[in-house]
């Protein structure tokens, strides 16, 4: 059989990623897929057995990316995309293709455990559900939170929340900062998607691109399209204080003050307006509040005023204004990280109503009525979760927690730490031990993605919603409980029933799922072209996404009545505080996310901790990027051992000499967890010791104006 040179390349990755898990195991993996002493790693690399493939989805990300799974002998040997997928097609990012470690993880939970003692699934389901029923009959007794559930699994969490009374059933949300502007400007939280492939200019104010947006694989298809599938090439301008991948791939990279993007972007809004280069016909259509929004930048950040605070010429301002006119269809991106949201609406407000200047507004979720659980009604951040439960401390009996380590991301763990302390009962479905699973009383062994049923719905960004759905390749663990089968099994130990889900049937709950997504106009993939083929019923519809990996809803037409935005709603957006380098060591702290930790969920991975850094030349430590002219004058020299003070606390790093910095800043990678055996002693997070300072308006923590001291150890 013909192999071609991608696929060569793939199988290769997969086979060393699976190897590089295995190989690193300290410890006999007991109990870990039936084995009872340490694998050799060979017998992994030679299947013996004969080769099946099957349509599953990636979870390692929001991008729930179609793959194709090959198992050998009971074991997935490797990965690669599904070629009929919309979104990501035979293209899989390193996160990916890291999956496999953390299938056959050597410290993955494989049984329940309640305050520190080993405990049976069966009696684990009952201690929950008795605790749950009972929470139930306080008013706020019951909370649920979530992290990573879609879909139907989301549907039936909520389901059984509502009929347990819990308050709040919240989920994590990403890009929650560009949810909450979209709100601020149309009364309505929604996420927007940008259309890469088919953009002439591309203007990003700090947006991680290419190294940890929240879909790498069907963004990197889309920059590739955007480079060299169009007559004319993208051109893409990078603003930002660090040279970072996105950067070093962009035509421009203009550094900037951190924390200056909001103040940028009206700044463009005004040179704009100065220019006479605003779409009218999009304001007139799309608009309110403009005469507003005009007196407001022009008065308050013309690029001669909004220079000096961006540390950008007011020239390059102008100039920038220019071409974003000049090369149409442009856009700018900015906010929307996975980790890391800019903390004011006001600043993600200002990027989306510069956009709605250029004509460029972006698109919106899909109207479709069985997918409005994609957006909760009103999306909260995790510092207003843990507010909320805070306050009400003295009612609440029971928090259980799917899927998720908030203690692992949160700038205030503490916190989260004395509310578990405070709660009667509290539980986490979890993977992998996190900082989260230490700090509850129970501990549930969750499936892996590949030994679950699930499913999403997928924006695309050329129009169109992708329902994604796979069902298991591989049977689970025995002890462990996949997600949406522990809502089912809770639904029936605590008596309720359940409208997502009748009589808690999971086969019925996904075929009423299928068929009520027929009704939205959903077709076979890959295409869903008009003229292609339906599923003419519920059960043929599952039976279709379950070979194919999903179905497909093309781009409706456009709605004659398009939504308005007040653009009066910007009223301003907060301004740095611009650090100059002082004797003492203080700088301004630039966080990022590398590709390998975006989400703040891959440092337990070996593999990734390979590549956590394509500008970096040493791995797997800590560090603390500085520049030259900061670090002479500090007299600290590469590889020094540093000790970062923050206004929380303090933690160790290298010095790395970074000649892409800007001067005053320091900048640090967000690493997530780093309690496993892998990271463990290596890695710092430097979420630990910035300000727990919160947005009054979103809730979300400051991470972009954060002084930080640094000396030698």
């Amino acid at each position: 059989m013909a192999i071609k040179r991608r696929e060569f390349i793939q199988l290769g990755v997969a086979g060393s990623a699976a190897a590089a898990a295995l190989a690193s195991c300290s410890r006999p993996v007991k109990g870990l897929l039936g084995l009872q002493s340490k694998p050799d790693p060979a017998a992994f690399l030679r299947p013996s057995g004969i080769s099946t493939f099957h349509p599953t989805l990636c979870r390692e990300c929001p991008a729930s990316c179609g793959v194709i799974a090959r198992r050998v002998d009971g074991r997935v040997v490797g990965l690669k995309g599904n070629p009929r997928f919309p979104t990501n097609g035979d293209s899989l990012c390193m996160k990916g293709m890291a999956s496999l470690q953390r299938l056959y993880h050597p410290d993955r939970l494989l049984g329940a455990a309640f305050e520190g003692r080993s405990m049976k699934k069966g009696d684990a389901l009952r201690l929950l559900a008795r605790k749950m029923r009972e929470a139930s009959s306080v008013p706020g007794g019951v909370a649920i939170l979530s992290g990573t559930e879609r879909g139907l699994t989301r549907r039936l969490w909520q389901s059984l929340g509502q009929g347990l009374k819990a308050d709040p059933v919240a989920f994590r949300q990403e890009s929650l900062d560009v949810v909450q502007a979209h709100a601020l400007l149309t009364g309505r939280p929604a996420t927007t998607t940008l259309d890469l492939a088919h953009c002439a200019y591309v203007l990003s104010l700090g947006s991680p691109l290419l190294e940890a947006s929240a879909a790498p694989a069907p963004l990197m298809r889309a920059y590739g399209h955007f480079r060299q599938g169009q007559e004319v090439r993208g051109r893409l301008v990078q603003v930002e204080p660090r040279f970072s991948v996105t950067a070093m791939k962009s035509d421009e990279w203009i550094p900037c003050t951190p924390g200056s993007y909001g103040v940028l972007a009206l700044s463009l809004a005004a040179a704009l307006i100065r220019q006479g280069a605003v779409d009218e016909a999009a304001v007139k259509q799309r608009a309110d509040g403009y005469d507003a929004f005009s007196k407001m930048v022009l008065a308050g950040y013309t690029p001669e005023k909004a220079g000096p605070i961006c540390g950008i010429p007011a020239a390059t301002i102008e100039t920038l204004a220019r071409d974003l006119a000049a090369h149409r269809p442009s856009a700018v991106v900015g906010g929307g990280s996975v980790s890391l949201p800019w903390s004011a609406p006001q600043e993600a407000a200002a990027v989306l109503a510069l956009n709605l200047l250029l004509g460029q507004p972006g698109a919106t979720p899909h109207p479709v009525t069985a997918a409005a659980s994609i957006l909760p009604a009103s999306p909260l951040s995790d510092d207003a979760v843990l507010d909320t439960l805070t306050a009400r401390a003295a009612s609440l009996r029971c928090v259980l927690i799917v899927n998720d380590d908030p203690l692992g991301r949160s700038t205030r763990p503490e916190a989260w730490r004395d509310l578990l302390k405070k709660v009667p009962f509290s539980a986490c479905l979890s993977l992998e031990a996190s900082p989260t699973t230490e700090a509850v009383g129970l501990v549930l062994p969750a499936a892996h993605p590949f030994e679950s049923f699930q499913d999403d719905l997928v924006t695309v960004p050329e129009g169109g919603l992708l329902w994604a759905y796979a069902e298991p390749v591989l049977a689970a663990p025995p002890e462990t409980f996949a997600s949406a089968e522990l809502a089912l099994a809770l639904a029936r130990e605590t008596g309720q029933n359940m409208e997502a889900a009748p009589g808690s049937d999971r086969d019925k709950a996904f075929q009423s799922w299928a068929g009520a997504l027929l009704t939205e106009g959903f077709t076979n993939l890959p295409r869903g072209e008009a003229g292609g083929a339906a599923p003419p019923n519920p059960a043929a519809a599952l039976s279709s996404a379950r070979k194919a990996g999903g179905l497909f809803m093309p781009k409706p037409a456009q709605s004659a009545q398009p939504e308005r935005w007040n653009l009066a709603a910007v009223q301003g957006t907060p301004s740095p505080a611009r650090t100059e380098a002082g004797s003492d060591g203080t700088l301004s702290l630039y966080l990022y996310e590398p590709i390998a930790f975006a989400g703040a969920n891959g440092s337990s991975l070996p593999f990734l901790l390979e590549v956590a850094d394509p500008l970096g030349r040493e791995l797997w430590g800590a560090f603390v990027e500085l520049s030259p002219a900061d670090a002479a004058g500090m007299g600290v020299a590469e590889g020094d051992a540093l000790v970062v003070e923050g206004p929380r606390g303090q933690l160790r790093a290298k010095a790395r000499l970074f000649r892409g910095l800007l001067p005053g800043v320091a900048a640090m990678a967000v690493t997530g967890p780093s309690s496993n055996r892998f990271a463990r002693g290596l890695m710092a997070d430097p979420l630990s010791i910035v300000r727990n300072t919160l947005d009054a308006s979103s809730h979300l923590a400051e991470l972009q104006r954060i002084t930080v001291r640094i000396r030698k150890a």
